[in-house]
């Protein structure tokens, strides 16, 4: 009696363990695969957004150089209506050196606030950035307006102080929010692809496990049986090769 309940409890036991052992590394390593391929694409999403805005913004803050240096607000009107028609863009401001609007167009249907911290910095940097914050639907991108001082542009702003011939000095600043509105809805869409993979993976998983470990323990299981039977004195069964 001993025997079949020692035989029942390596039946039950040594099935399920191995089933629940395999199923719980195939949830875990699905979480981490599935976080993983998420964390991965939302990044190479926002990053590629980024460098579109970038772009967008050097490029308007060398192409309105000349306009910035004689205030042309037409030229300058006329440039910031190319970019504003652009996928995503929200609204784009020039300033000059003291950082008065010198031309601003803005896409209503956005909400385009400008932190006072987001201006300063823009003001202030010498270099392309991005201010963006994660969770905000719009990304600040600003880009100094540089050119030389002994340049056409300068040439006619004689009130400018002087500096090193070498020298080129920032005469004012691109400001232009992107929407990151279709960035996060596919980010969204990203994750909803994500669980069901995850899920599918999970189920396909445990099934693949089940029948596994069926395979596996069945013949082990009818080994121990046989002993089992050979034990208590029959020895007219024998022990099939596995």
């Amino acid at each position: 009696m001993l025997t079949v309940k020692n035989s029942r409890k390596f039946k039950y036991g040594l099935r399920f363990k191995s089933i629940v052992n395999i199923s719980l590394l195939i949830i875990i390593i699905s979480i981490v695969l599935g976080w993983w391929f998420r964390r991965t694409t939302v990044q190479s999403l926002t990053e590629e957004h980024h460098k579109y805005g970038l772009a967008l913004a050097t490029n308007l803050a060398y192409n309105s150089s000349y306009g910035v240096a004689i205030e042309d607000l037409d030229a300058l009107q006329k440039l910031i209506e190319g970019v504003i028609n652009e996928s995503d863009i929200v609204y784009v401001t020039i300033f000059n050196r003291d950082g008065k609007i010198l031309q601003h167009i803005t896409n209503e249907t956005e909400d385009n606030a400008i932190s006072d911290e987001v201006l300063q910095e823009a003001l202030s940097t010498t270099a392309p950035i991005v201010h963006h914050q994660k969770g905000e639907n719009v990304c600040n991108i600003s880009a100094p307006i540089e050119t030389n001082i002994f340049g056409d542009a300068l040439m006619l702003t004689p009130s400018m102080p002087e500096t090193n011939a070498n020298d080129s000095r920032k005469i004012g600043t691109v400001l232009l929010g992107v929407s990151m509105r279709g960035i996060y809805a596919e980010i969204n869409r990203i994750q909803n692809r994500t669980i069901v993979f995850i899920l599918a993976l999970i189920v396909m998983g445990i099934a693949a496990s089940v029948w596994f470990t069926g395979r596996i323990v069945g013949p082990v299981k009818g080994i121990a049986q046989m002993a089992s039977t050979i034990s208590s004195g029959d020895f007219s069964k024998f022990i099939p090769s596995v």
